[in-house]
């Protein structure tokens, strides 16, 4: 009996440790990792959804075409339905604290260089699409491997509607993007103008930086909730173009053609992104080495 409570006694101690250790180590970092788990979840969710897409893709013409278009509509509806969740969990990071966000540590250097807004241009879906129209490309498998296969990356001509509708869209889309730059641009300028421009020109000419300022503090709180509102309007502007694209201009057929190419550029960019990162890591490891 003695040594149940001895063991229950040093579990009961372990495990309080383990919290404590867990508490104290996530003090500082919570925020930035669920940030990162965030993304990090979505670009294996964007690998399973590639694998749908490229089933469906690859899948057999059967007598059944309307049943074969009910799998086609599920797949595309999914990958739309995964990047909405996705920006409704970015968009609660966001209100929390934007900063991260916008220079994502959980990036590559590569990836962070195409940012606009804490993720990708809305217009590069419209751009993708053209590009989809106007080449032939080599055929696709799901490891990148072009042989044995009858199904290439391309959605085919888009008839003269579709065009214009894509046009239409795209005018649209490019004119949102300038109005949410100018207003970014807007809030970044009165930031450094005023009050925080005028609370250091307060301070003693002695003092290098000003601390514990009440009013920068309040300054900075209302730079953080806008800047968070902004990331809001643009991942709304974000799935607002895909979903016109994809559900509504589209074909089917197209739509999942078009999810496919989008979904292995996001995905090469990041690995391209973390080869070339690692391939300066280790010039500089051998420069300091070398020295």
């Amino acid at each position: 009996m003695a040594t149940d409570d001895m063991c229950s006694s040093s579990s009961t101690t372990t495990t309080k440790k383990k919290q404590q250790q867990e508490e104290e180590s996530g003090l500082s970092t919570t925020h930035e990792e669920r940030c990162r788990r965030c993304f990090e979840e979505w670009m294996q969710l964007q690998r399973e959804d590639l694998t749908h897409l490229l089933e469906s893709l690859h899948q057999p013409t059967n007598n059944n075409s309307q049943e074969t278009n009910n799998t086609t509509s599920t797949v595309i509806r999914n990958c739309i339905s995964h990047f909405d969740h996705y920006i409704s969990k970015r968009n609660l990071l966001a209100q929390e604290y934007p900063s991260p966000l916008f220079a994502p540590t959980w990036c590559t250097s590569l990836e962070k260089s195409l940012l606009w807004m804490a993720g990708c241009r809305p217009s590069i879906f419209i751009r993708l699409t053209y590009a989809l129209t106007s080449c032939s490309t080599e055929p696709l498998t799901n490891d990148g491997d072009n042989k044995n296969s009858d199904s290439f990356i391309g959605i085919g001509e888009l008839s003269p509607s579709q065009m214009t509708r894509v046009n239409g869209l795209h005018m649209r889309t490019i004119k949102a993007e300038q109005k949410l730059t100018d207003e970014l641009a807007s809030w970044q300028e009165e930031l450094a103008d005023d009050p925080i421009a005028v609370i250091v020109a307060k301070g003693d000419c002695g003092d290098e930086v000003v601390m514990n300022n009440e009013e920068a503090e309040m300054a900075l709180k209302e730079h953080e909730k806008v800047m968070g509102e902004v990331i809001g309007k643009a991942d709304k502007l974000r799935l607002n173009t895909m979903k016109e694209l994809v559900l509504e201009i589209l074909k089917p057929t197209q739509a999942l053609q078009f999810l496919v190419a989008s979904k292995k550029l996001q995905l090469s960019l990041h690995q391209w992104g973390k080869r070339r990162d690692e391939k300066q890591r280790r010039i500089r490891s051998y420069r300091s080495i070398s020295h």
